[in-house]
């Protein structure tokens, strides 16, 4: 297993070590897997390639999990005691977390009677979801890259679409609004013709659209009802971030500057592959199990090298974040980030999600440093940047004459940063920035 103390440094905002500076043992799975996901026809995900990517997206809290089950089950696992350093502490001495999306989804999954196949697919698409729990990933692909056939593909999403938060695993906003419609009772064909005629909803005068979908007043009252209840997404991703309990990397600085990265310690299971477990003793069953705990100690170790390759990026090209405070976010799409470390962009995904650093006390989850960015005068700014100079503002205001919208767009294009009113009025509402009329308002006396 990597060590937790073993990083990359910068100093004074230059790098000592860059992302490509050693080898990468992980480079030619990391291959293989891009590979797969282009040639399955032929190859298709090993077993060992899919549990590398389902542990990949889990949490620490959730991987501690999976790994106490595992060692229960296994008698090729050997559980090691935490290792007790004070600076970073123990996964226990953490508030323990809700379970995470991904691992609430697979205990839903267990519940329901699959076939092997089809379960193995629908835990690969949990892993595949974005973070507002759509997705993405079209299921040809998802067949190709597991070697199965379209039908299993579609009973796999199916399968999951049927779990909770209703929604899940929606590819499009129309199909939410009918899963979510679903789940509340309402026929498919019914709620796909709701969802169709969803603005008539709230207009007056609903009779004739009653006698066009042929149902009763007490029936169109209740689909009026369910209207307003209906989400865009089935997840928020700020309730995801705040899930983050245990950090997975942790980035530190000295007096100099000096950023360094490496794993949290406490998010690193402790575990061990006992090769003289049961003695000699030989069957299909115990090598089956002596071969599954080789697994996942290998599919930790990807996991954790992947992470810390993600952590050296970050200190390599956001050290102005870290050094001098959010507003100087460097903007870098999911997309770029993924090309410079050589993965597939569904796998970067997975590797960020329900991540986070910790800095000087703070949790930062990972996805807080790959966004969209806006133009300026300089070249580029990050979007998240300029959300986090929006709050600043905010926070600065004279309260008895709260900024407007076009106020905040007159500053920013001060800074050399291009945006509409709307932008800001959009960006406003997801940090849950009240209108300056209702800040005015809320001011106390």
């Amino acid at each position: 297993m990597p060590s937790p103390s073993s990083g990359t440094k910068t100093s004074g905002g230059s790098i000592s070590a860059r992302t490509s500076a050693s080898p990468d043992p992980f480079r030619p799975m990391t291959l293989k897997l891009r590979a797969g996901q282009r040639q399955t026809s032929r190859l298709g995900l090993t077993p060992a390639m899919r549990q590398s990517l389902e542990l990949l997206r889990l949490g620490a809290a959730d991987l501690d999990a999976v790994v106490e089950r595992e060692a229960a089950e296994n008698p090729f696992l050997l559980r090691l005691p935490p290792d007790g350093d004070p600076q970073v502490g123990n996964i226990e001495n953490f508030a323990a977390p809700e379970p995470g999306l991904t691992e609430r989804l697979l205990r839903q999954l267990r519940l329901q009677s699959l076939a092997h196949d089809v379960m193995a697919a629908a835990v690969f698409l949990a892993g595949e979801l974005r973070e507002d729990g759509y997705l993405d990933t079209p299921l040809e692909e998802v067949a190709e890259t597991l070697g199965i056939d379209l039908p299993t593909a579609e009973a796999a999403l199916a399968a999951l679409q049927s779990c909770e938060p209703p929604g899940i695993g929606a590819r499009d906003l129309a199909e939410c609004l009918r899963l979510q419609l679903a789940d509340a009772g309402l026929e498919p064909a019914l709620a796909a013709s709701v969802v169709a005629l969803l603005d008539q909803f709230a207009a007056p005068g609903r009779e004739a659209l009653a006698g066009r979908l042929g149902l009763s007043e007490p029936e169109m009252r209740r689909i009026a009802a369910l209207v307003p209840t209906l989400r865009a997404r089935p997840v928020e991703p700020e309730s995801q971030a705040m899930q983050i309990v245990v950090p997975d990397l942790h980035v530190t600085r000295d007096a100099s500057g000096r950023l360094e990265v490496s794993l949290h310690a406490a998010a690193v299971p402790r575990i061990s592959l006992d090769e003289g477990a049961l003695g000699s003793m030989r069957s299909g069953e115990i090598d089956a199990l002596r071969a599954s705990a080789r697994s996942l100690c290998r599919a930790i170790r990807y996991r954790g090298m992947t992470l810390l390759r993600i952590g050296r990026l970050l200190i390599e090209t956001q050290a102005p974040f870290f050094l001098a405070g959010p507003q100087s976010l460097v903007p870098m799409t999911r997309a770029a980030a993924a090309e410079r470390l050589g993965l597939h962009p569904s796998t970067f995904g997975r590797a960020i999600s329900a991540k986070a650093i910790l800095f000087e006390g703070r949790h930062i989850p990972l996805s807080t440093f790959f966004g969209s960015s806006l133009g300026s005068g300089g070249g580029a700014v990050s979007s998240r940047a300029v959300q986090f100079r929006i709050r600043a503002m905010v926070e600065r205001e004279d309260r008895a004459s709260p900024l407007a919208d076009a106020e905040i767009v007159a500053h920013l294009r001060r800074e050399g940063v291009d945006i509409s009113r709307r932008t800001v009025a959009k960006y406003r509402q997801w940090m849950r920035i009240p209108s300056s009329y209702a800040r005015r308002r809320a001011r106390p006396g």
